[in-house]
């Protein structure tokens, strides 16, 4: 809690990569996803992790927000990406599980561990309503905002980008945002990751290749190729 937060994410970057992630996160869950487009349909299954970055086990885990640096080294780590603000649209539509956003107050401490451990006890008393008809492991959304990758920060570099915060009915009350630079890590931050293969009309492919490709990039991006 003392640490700064470099040091105390040079140590959330270690846990993780010994492997210190609850055993549900493991198991990435597939998030169909369609558009029809100049005379054809495409369809494309994800592979998205069902939860946010957490550290622990499944009986007591952290959601635990990172700076976008880390979160993009710990998805280089496992071959995936983060997210598109299209992506986190179509998460969220996919989730059988929907959490109410639980807000705390601005202040300057929203950046801080005691903040980020005050939203860590709000969320499983909401996600604990749901266990019994969706056990952990389930597509879950709705309670964070995403670090998202955008084309945006080519043009603004050195920021964090956010994005989402559903409401139950599907509305998002953060819009994408690059107002904070990278340093900038507060309770409502989550990472997903998105792994890197996908499969597109059948054919195995890279998500990578197809958010390159203006032809098919709309699958996964509302701001054109990436």
């Amino acid at each position: 809690s003392a640490m700064p937060r470099l040091e105390r994410e040079r140590e959330i970057l270690t846990e993780v990569m010994k492997g210190n992630v609850p055993r549900f996160w493991r198991k990435f869950v597939e998030v169909p996803v369609q558009r029809s487009h100049a005379g054809r349909t495409d369809r494309v299954v994800l592979l998205v992790a069902p939860e946010y970055l957490a550290i622990g086990s499944d009986e007591d885990y952290f959601l635990i927000p990172v700076s976008p640096e880390v979160a993009q080294a710990i998805a280089d780590r496992i071959d995936c990406v983060l997210p598109t603000r299209k992506i986190v649209d179509e998460i969220h539509r996919a989730a059988p599980v929907k959490l109410k956003p639980a807000r705390i107050p601005p202040s300057p401490a929203m950046t801080s561990v005691p903040v980020f451990e005050e939203h860590n006890e709000t969320v499983p008393r909401q996600r604990a309503e749901t266990l019994a008809a969706h056990p952990l492991g389930t597509l879950i959304a709705g309670h964070k905002k995403d670090v998202v990758c955008t084309p945006r920060l080519l043009e603004d570099p050195g920021k964090v980008a956010i994005y989402g915060w559903h409401e139950l009915d599907g509305k998002r009350i953060q819009p994408l945002y690059l107002g904070h630079t990278s340093n900038w890590v507060d309770y409502s931050h989550g990472a997903r990751f998105v792994r890197k293969s996908v499969t597109v009309n059948g054919n195995l492919g890279s998500i990578e290749s197809v958010l390159a490709d203006p032809e098919v990039a709309g699958l996964f991006s509302n701001e054109g190729p990436i």
